[in-house]
């Protein structure tokens, strides 16, 4: 199976096939700048996995103290609340990513790809175009492009 589109992920998740229903989609900076409008023109919902983490913070943290739990605690937050689409675009990913440790990375990329199943709501993660150290590893990246999970933006002319 070859690369596919987001849209094609959205309409993949949003079916019975997968009892883990979770895409990746490496975009261009345009594309991570704009996430609520990609969103609507795949006609799901976008969610910046931030809100989830910060809400749940004690009053007068200063310290972030973020892990792979704390992660998908948030995705689990995010899969349960309420919203008009069954897909949601999860974006700011990277950014919360990059403060994790590598075999930490390694962790969350594998615990959403096969051990985040039956939620509520598929997640498809933009992620940017060519942030090698905070994507799956190229054999964790196979899997999810031969699940047909995996979405690659075009080069752009």
């Amino acid at each position: 199976m070859q690369v596919s589109t987001p849209i094609e992920i959205v309409e993949r998740l949003s079916g019975p096939t997968f009892a883990v229903r979770t895409g990746l989609w490496l975009a261009h900076r345009t594309v991570l700048l704009q996430p609520k409008d990609s969103a609507a023109r795949l006609g799901i919902d976008a969610k910046d996995i931030r809100e989830p983490i910060q809400a749940a913070l004690p009053s007068g943290t200063r310290f972030l103290g973020l892990s792979t739990s704390g992660l998908i605690r948030a995705l689990d937050t995010l899969c349960v609340a309420p919203s008009g689409s069954n897909c949601l675009l999860i974006y700011n990913l990277d950014l919360l990513i990059a403060r994790l440790y590598r075999q930490d990375r390694l962790e969350f990329w594998r615990t959403v790809f096969d051990g985040f199943p039956h939620r509520q709501r598929a997640l498809l993660f933009l992620m940017p175009l060519g942030a090698d150290h905070l994507i799956p590893l190229s054999q964790t990246l196979e899997a999810w492009r031969q699940d047909g999970r995996l979405a690659v933006e075009p080069a752009t002319k």
